[in-house]
């Protein structure tokens, strides 16, 4: 599920005050999409944008939206210096929501449907002290701005077809096409690899779920870290990415039957060389492991094309490799 729109729902359910910053606009080279949102409460972040200084700046306003030291809901910030030129400025609108939002149990509805749906936000561009409109849009016959724009992007054959920003005089209304496909990729272990695994994935769009046993549970941007004990392979959502890491033969074994035995996910894999490929695999049958599984799973892991035992490279080859089965299935 749309991550974000997820953490909303459960934030309200606790009643937890919440900002949700929204990318609203870019002027100039960003790695960030207009339309990117992250969540932030009083102490932590859900989501994350591609600069700790974006992160820091926007998480300091936040803060200060939370306790009431400021009522800014747009601000503009420069994107920085290039070789001494200026590069661009970025805008950002900030939605404090401390009562549950009419809009979220409808975008849950359509998310748990798998039914693609516009979220429209509408802000007043002249006024950064007044709130903003979201709502959630499908097609329909209405003939205005947002109702043709709303269908022809439901209308694209590219599921994930990003944002629209439609101006007027008095208005700004950017649209978000919203669709199911945000990938989750756990990741079993702490190894050297699994470590440098877990950080480069944080610089993608993906929420990391990491099965170690050296931290306590616990959830931060993208990623969630769950005790190596705690086994939540079998929650995992639907297309879901393994990869098991552990850098023990025992381990590995246990965790790599536990995936296999969930058939919604998309890709299992594990770490480890093609003699202990063999060995995995010959245990996994003697287990009473069906002979399909026990070929599916990826071991050893990595693309073949990128050679080096660095964890960073190992990391980087299997980062690779889950990029394109994810592309490949679509």
């Amino acid at each position: 599920m749309s991550s974000w729109i997820q953490k909303a729902q459960d934030l309200t359910a606790h009643n937890t005050p919440y900002v949700i910053a929204t990318l609203w606009s870019i002027d100039g080279a960003s790695p960030d999409e207009a339309g990117h949102r992250v969540i932030f409460t009083a102490d932590n972040h859900f989501g994350q944008f591609n600069s700790s200084h974006r992160l820091d700046n926007i998480a300091s306003h936040c803060r200060a939206l939370l306790t009431g030291q400021t009522f800014d809901t747009l601000r503009e910030y420069s994107l920085g210096d290039v070789a001494g030129v200026a590069n661009g400025s970025y805008r950002v609108v900030y939605t404090l929501w401390r009562e549950p939002a009419d809009w979220i149990p409808t975008a849950i509805r359509h998310l748990l449907n798998e039914e693609p749906f516009v979220l429209s936000h509408t802000i007043d561009p002249h006024n950064a002290h007044t709130g903003s409109q979201i709502e959630v849009r499908t097609q329909g016959g209405d003939t205005s701005d947002i109702a043709v724009t709303t269908n022809h992007m439901l209308r694209q054959p590219d599921a994930t077809a990003g944002t629209h920003l439609l101006e007027s005089t008095t208005s700004q209304t950017l649209m978000t096409r919203i669709t199911e496909e945000r990938k989750t990729i756990a990741v079993v272990g702490t190894s050297a690899v699994a470590t440098q695994l877990v950080k480069q994935l944080q610089l993608l769009p993906v929420d990391i779920t990491w099965l170690n046993d050296l931290v306590q549970s616990a959830e931060t941007g993208t990623l969630k870290t769950v005790a190596l004990h705690e086994v939540e392979l079998d929650t995992l959502r639907s297309g879901a990415q393994v990869v098991v890491a552990t850098g023990n033969h025992d381990l590995d074994i246990r965790f790599c039957r536990l995936a296999l035995g969930n058939r919604h996910l998309s890709y299992v894999g594990c770490l480890g060389s093609a003699k202990k490929a063999k060995i995995i695999k010959e245990r996994l049958l003697e287990e009473g492991i069906a002979t399909e599984l026990v070929q599916a799973l990826h071991i050893p892991i990595g693309l073949p094309s990128i050679i080096g035992k660095q964890p960073a490279i190992v990391a980087a080859s299997i980062v690779g490799q889950l990029l394109s089965d994810r592309h490949k299935s679509g």
